[in-house]
């Protein structure tokens, strides 16, 4: 296929390895030799990456004059593309990363920014609207707990963890009804 697209394979697969090493690292993928990902050669493209919607994000969660570490893609730049995904926005993470215009990146990797500590508020609320839910439940009978709200967004499934039903070790099924 690639070459059909008129390039070389190994060519074409390095131009993704700076997109590669934030996935791995924020889906918290093993790196080993089935990945393939991630030498020192690969997480160097990242920092050094020429697409402006990584260049900006980068800018943007304050680390462009330091060199990147783990860390900082799992817990500052991966949780702003994931961002728009939990909050029914995924166009401006996209938009993000294929955008080749400068000026366009900085506005998306602000809004993302914005968007995620939205989505840290909103955590913060759907946690504890969903342990006063769990604190009505008869907790000591409960084979599952169930917490509901058509105000949450459907990208907050799965968000919360154990936070939600605190100590408890049933199982918790969140609803969001539409």
């Amino acid at each position: 296929m690639t070459v059909y697209l008129g390039h070389k394979a190994d060519s074409f697969r390095r131009s993704f390895l700076d997109l590669a090493a934030i996935g791995t690292i924020t889906d918290c993928v093993p790196c080993s030799a089935r990945t393939g990902l991630l030498s020192s050669t690969d997480w160097k493209r990242l920092q050094e990456t020429k697409k402006p919607g990584l260049r900006a994000l980068i800018a943007e969660a304050g680390f462009a004059d330091r060199i990147l570490k783990v860390g900082d893609v799992s817990h500052q730049m991966g949780p702003r593309l994931n961002s728009a995904s939990r909050m029914d926005e995924t166009q401006d993470a996209l938009d993000l990363l294929l955008t080749k215009d400068e000026t366009e990146a900085y506005r998306l990797a602000r809004r993302l920014h914005e968007l995620n500590l939205q989505r840290r508020e909103d955590t913060k609320l759907f946690i504890e609207e969903a342990m006063a839910q769990v604190a009505q439940q008869d907790i000591a009978e409960a084979r599952c707990l169930v917490v509901s709200s058509s105000g949450w967004p459907a990208g907050m499934v799965g968000f919360g963890g154990r936070q939600d039903c605190g100590a408890h070790p049933s199982p918790l099924y969140r609803h969001f009804p539409r």
